[in-house]
């Protein structure tokens, strides 16, 4: 072998030395040269079999070795190098990299190469090279360097192909990055609390929701963001006893002052039993919370308007109820203005109704709603309604002739601020809030009912909506009273007439015949005819026909049509009581009273003709007495008796009579009581409202 060869040619030269210098003791030395070859030859076995062990490591393991002299040309491969990258030694035998690998390539590794002569120590490097089939490899090699006797120097390197690990290295990095890619654009929040409760890290969804910096976020303790102290005291005691959290509500504080809501889940890392880390997802629910409230509030909204819908509905029933059950209008219009003060608190109400003289305005009609605390509510009470029982309001004027002018409901916040007031000032009164809505028949105005409150009150658009119904079914009641009294009225006047025809007609005949009667009894008796006492008894007959049919002409046709006509037909139903009963019979006036209205006073009239006959009937009184007055707009009739009493329900059980002055009564907007007298007996009594035409 050629290194056996300079072994043994440095041997000889090594000899030859050590005889020049030992002098005399070169024949010792030689005398020992067996000895030596011996050693020599062992060594040099030695040295071989370590050659063959190390060229077979080589040859047999998966390290790959290569060795290049001082001037960087290659000297050795190994046979994995040789099958790696598909060259021999004999092709790569003194030549250098640049004329082996890519410049770039054959670059870096030269600079490798220079950094282990230069350091004259073993360094490490990650070098890639090309495969035979292209592709590429990465190797981590150890570069070292020796040298050959005292000046020649080699630059070895054994490698490890790291190519399979390099490339799960890679994996594994762009999987690291894309997992840190989705994390970091994840669009739930992401960051890492310590066991000190300091934040670690952040994900941009985290600082957007937030609206901090990295900076401004990182490195801060985490209960500087939480709004309730005692949910994130909760949550970091939770996370050192190493209990995950889960669905946690809390509230964030953002960089803007604002808060938002969000639900946490927090996942624990420990080592040996203790707290570690832990990394929070954080998911802004802010927007779920505001749907929620609102669906919260669109249902107790929607819950209210059903709740609301259904009083009005109710309200509705409730008036419709009233109007047709009611006998009068002002039993309905009572019973519709408390219902409508009870849904929503007014102080008072008022009915108006267009005037009877034709001309189109509204007056009062007196028939008020008062509350138990209208007195204290409204100031001066008695004086505003006397002012509106004076006013006449034109289509157009006011709150009240708008409603008549437009048929829509009105309503005033506060009259306060409400110009062209035409009633008093109404801070004064201590009024505010105002309604008004239209009393509607055929879709014609016939009165408006207005209400007050002593405060402001928002105007209420579903109320308003449901008043005009209202209003309707009031007009339903007026219309139907106003058609029963032109009934009644024409029945009446029909009843007049009749009378009148009588009186003017048979009345007329009968007066003749008891005229021509009287003159052939005279005649008879001044000729002594045998005749002459059946012509008495005719003329006897004539008179008493007369007489009945002057009572029914009087009852046709009771009230005279001149101011003092009321008062005479009752002194004389009195008298006629007196006369045709056995019963005492007086009448009480202490002013004269004048009805101009003949239909009004007839059908009081008749109320009280129908009370004296009950009481001559029913009563067994031995004594009956009418008494009648007037003041502040109203008529009062009343007629006692010191009877058998009536009972505690008359209406209950009534017969014609009574029914038929209860309707008579409602016709003319009276009211009309019968009751037991506490002494014994019964007193009617009734209050007609009275009008003075202009």
């Amino acid at each position: 072998m050629p290194q056996r060869d300079e072994h043994a040619q440095r041997l000889a030269e090594a000899e030859t030395s050590l005889a020049a210098l030992l002098g005399q003791e070169v024949d010792a030395v030689i005398g020992n040269r067996d000895v030596m070859v011996v050693r020599l030859v062992q060594a040099e076995q030695a040295l071989r079999n370590s050659e063959q062990r190390l060229s077979a490591f080589l040859e047999n393991s998966q390290v790959i070795a290569w060795m290049k002299d001082e001037d960087g040309r290659y000297v050795f491969l190994s046979r994995n190098f040789e099958h790696r990258f598909g060259v021999r030694l004999a092709d790569w035998q003194g030549k250098t990299d640049p004329e082996i690998w890519p410049p770039e390539l054959a670059e870096q590794f030269r600079r490798n190469d220079l950094a282990v002569l230069a350091a004259g120590r073993p360094i490490e490097f990650t070098e890639r090279a090309r495969n035979s089939d292209g592709s590429v490899s990465w190797w981590l090699s150890c570069k070292f360097l020796f040298q050959d006797g005292i000046a020649k120097r080699f630059v070895g390197g054994l490698a490890v192909d790291i190519t399979q690990r390099k490339q799960a290295e890679l994996e594994l990095k762009r999987a690291k990055d894309e997992l840190f890619d989705f994390v970091e654009n994840a669009t739930i929040g992401i960051h890492w609390v310590g066991p000190d409760g300091n934040i670690l890290w952040a994900n941009r969804k985290e600082l957007e929701m937030l609206g901090y910096t990295k900076n401004e976020y990182v490195g801060r303790h985490i209960s500087e963001f939480h709004a309730d102290h005692d949910v994130i005291e909760d949550i970091l005691n939770r996370l050192n006893n190493l209990q995950e959290v889960h669905e946690y509500e809390a509230r964030l504080c953002c960089k803007d002052g604002s808060t938002i809501d969000v639900i946490i889940d927090s996942n624990v890392y420990q080592e040996n039993g203790r707290f570690v880390h832990t990394r929070c997802f954080t998911r802004d629910v802010t927007s779920r919370k505001r749907a929620e409230q609102a669906l919260r509030e669109l249902n107790e909204s929607l819950e209210q308007q059903v709740l609301q819908r259904t009083a009005m509905l109710r309200l509705l029933q409730d008036v419709t109820r009233a109007a047709n059950e009611a006998h009068t209008v002002e039993q309905a219009a009572l019973a519709a203005m408390q219902r409508i003060a009870d849904y929503n608190g007014w102080q008072a109400g008022h009915l108006w109704q267009l005037a009877e003289d034709g001309s189109g305005q509204l007056v009062g009609s007196g028939i008020w709603y008062l509350s138990e605390k209208a007195d204290q509510a409204i100031g001066r009470l008695q004086e505003y309604q006397s002012a509106c029982e004076q006013a006449r309001i034109s289509s157009g004027e006011f709150l009240v002739g708008a409603v008549a002018q437009s048929i829509k409901p009105q309503w005033i916040d506060d009259m306060v601020r409400s110009s062209g007031w035409y009633r008093g000032d109404a801070q004064d009164f201590g009024l505010h809030a105002a309604i008004a809505f239209p009393v509607t028949a055929n879709d014609e105005v016939v009165a408006v009912m207005e209400f007050f409150s002593d405060h402001a009150a928002r105007r209420d658009s579903r109320f308003m909506e449901i008043m005009p119904d209202v209003g309707i079914q009031l007009g339903h009641v007026i219309e139907r009273k106003r058609l029963e009294k032109e009934v009644a009225d024409s029945a009446e006047r029909e009843q007049r007439r009749i009378g009148s025809d009588i009186h003017d007609g048979v009345g007329q005949e009968l007066t003749g015949l008891r005229y021509l009667a009287t003159a052939h009894v005279e005649s008879l008796a001044e000729q002594s005819s045998p005749d002459a006492a059946a012509a008495r008894r005719i003329l006897q007959a004539f008179e008493t026909v007369q007489k009945h049919l002057r009572g029914i002409i009087k009852d046709l046709v009771p009230v005279e049509v001149d101011e003092q006509g009321f008062l005479v037909a009752l002194q004389s139903l009195v008298e006629r009581t007196s006369d045709a009963h056995d019963v005492e019979c007086s009448f009480e006036c202490e002013q004269p009273i004048a009805i101009e209205d003949n239909l009004l006073a007839t059908h009081v009239y008749r109320i009280a003709q129908e009370a004296v006959n009950n009481a001559v009937r029913h009563s067994s009184a031995d004594r009956l007495v009418i008494r009648i007055d007037a003041n502040d707009g109203k008529l009062n009739l009343q007629i006692v008796d010191d009877g058998v009493g009536i009972g505690p329900e008359p209406f209950k059980r009534a017969g014609f009579g009574l029914r038929t002055m209860r309707f008579r009564a409602h016709l003319i907007g009276a009211r009309l009581t019968i009751e037991a007298r506490n002494e014994g007996g019964t007193s009617v009594t009734c209050e007609v409202p009275t009008r003075q035409s202009d």
